[in-house]
C-alpha cells in the first residue's frame, strides 16, 4: 500500500541502509556524502544488473532522507558541474585543460558510461565544463 502511494516503508529503508553496509540505527549521524561514497565504491565491482539494484537502494535512501543529492546520484545522470567533476574524479579547482583528457579516458575505458557522459557534457551549459569540452 505504501509503495503504490510512492512512500517507503521502514523495512525498505532499513534494507537499503543495510545494502550499503550501514547500520540503520546510525542513519541520523551519517551524511549524504558518506552514503554516496558507499554507493560509488560498490559500482566499481558489480555487474550492470547489480548496479541497477544499487541505484534502486540509493533511490530509497534519497527518498527517505529527502535528499536531492542522493536522488541525483541514483538517477545515473550528470546534470550539474559538481556531478560531472565527481564523475571524472576531478577536484573543481583542477585546470580546465585536464577535463577533456578525463572525458577521453572515461570514453575509452568505460564504454557503458557513454549515455551518462553524453548527458553530462550537455547538461551544464552555464559552467566551464561545457566550454572546455567543446574546445
Amino acid at each position: 500500500m505504501l509503495a503504490s502511494q510512492g512512500l517507503t516503508s521502514k523495512r525498505e529503508a532499513e534494507r537499503a541502509y543495510q545494502y550499503f553496509g550501514i547500520d540503520p540505527t546510525h542513519a541520523s549521524v551519517i551524511g549524504d556524502d558518506h552514503i554516496i561514497g558507499c554507493f560509488r565504491s560498490r559500482l566499481a565491482d558489480v555487474s550492470v544488473i547489480q548496479a541497477e539494484e544499487a541505484r534502486k537502494q540509493l533511490r530509497v535512501l534519497g527518498d527517505v532522507r529527502e535528499s536531492d543529492k542522493i536522488r541525483a546520484e541514483a538517477s545515473g545522470s550528470i546534470e550539474t558541474y559538481e556531478q560531472a567533476m565527481a564523475f571524472f574524479d576531478l577536484d573543481p579547482s583542477v585546470a580546465d585543460d585536464f577535463v577533456p583528457t578525463m572525458y577521453s579516458l572515461k570514453v575509452l575505458y568505460t564504454d557503458p558510461y557513454m549515455d551518462c557522459l553524453s548527458s553530462g557534457t550537455n547538461a551544464d551549459a552555464q559552467t566551464r565544463l561545457k566550454t572546455t569540452l567543446q574546445a
